[in-house]
């Protein structure tokens, strides 16, 4: 009667005569099993047939994998490791050999951390807490500085300086918080040209009634969202896409996106991005 068994793997093998169970070295406890069991997986030893068979060796376990095998066999069956027997032939006596001078260095004890790199380590470290306080000094200097130059500007006692000289200042307290009684000073006239231009801008500006595709491979869109999931695509999951050059119908704006004429599986209508597109008309 033939056998099959599971290895230390947890993999199904055979089969195997009785015979050829016991050479590749299954052990009392693996699982056998053969036809007219049933699904029942039984222990080698609980099989009167086996039994007889794997009480005549001595078992060994394997230090590398930890399966059985008998104790004639020279490898392990389960991951190849020479067994005992074949580990203890193979060592041979070392030559017997002078004693040697005593090591004139005393060696380092094992875990001791080398001294050269704590001493690395303490330097990286120092460097970067000098760079950080270099850094933070010469923030606080120029906030000082452009806050000095600021109360004189407003008080009236600096009437020479240079629009070159403004401009940079501008630019060093542009991030600058202020404190409950101070106030940012603004530039009304500035302010006074920017509005009056987008009012201007705005007067004249209409939506296009069409607009030209001016990047390759446009993304269509469900929606103006910023996000993958209202991607227009095709059966196959590919971008459905304009080309370079086509002119689209339009039907109004949201935001950065024109809402455009153009025939998918989605519908008729898609958003595309202005920023690849200008308007035809």
């Amino acid at each position: 009667m033939e056998y099959y068994y599971i290895d230390t793997n947890h993999q199904q093998q055979g089969s195997f005569t009785p015979e050829a169970l016991r050479e590749r070295g299954i052990g009392p406890e693996t699982p056998v099993w053969h036809q007219g069991m049933g699904e029942s997986w039984l222990p080698a030893k609980d099989v009167p047939e086996l039994a007889a068979v794997l009480s005549s060796p001595s078992w060994l376990y394997c230090r590398s994998c930890g399966g059985s095998y008998p104790a004639h066999a020279q490898f392990c069956p389960h991951c190849g490791t020479a067994t005992q027997s074949v580990a203890a032939s193979q060592q041979r006596p070392m030559p017997q050999r002078q004693q040697t001078q005593p090591v004139r260095q005393q060696q380092q004890p094992a875990g001791t951390p080398r001294s050269g790199g704590n001493t690395a380590l303490v330097v990286v470290l120092a460097l970067l807490a000098v760079a950080a306080i270099a850094f933070c000094g010469w923030k606080f200097y120029q906030y000082h500085q452009a806050k000095i130059i600021m109360e004189e500007l407003v008080n009236g006692t600096n009437g020479n300086i240079e629009e070159a000289d403004t401009t940079a200042v501008w630019e060093a307290v542009a991030d600058t918080t202020y404190a409950d009684d101070e106030v940012a000073p603004v530039d009304t006239a500035a302010y006074e040209t920017t509005v009056a231009t987008e009012s201007a801008s705005a007067a004249v500006y209409t939506t296009p009634s069409h607009v030209r595709v001016t990047g390759v491979n446009v993304r269509l869109r469900k929606s103006p969202e910023i996000n993958n999931y209202n991607i227009i695509t095709n059966s196959r999951g590919l971008n459905v896409h304009p080309n370079k050059g086509d002119v689209l119908r339009c039907y109004g704006e949201e935001g950065d996106f024109y809402l455009v004429e153009y025939y998918t599986d989605y519908g008729d209508r898609a958003y595309i991005s202005k920023q690849f597109t200008r308007p035809a008309d």
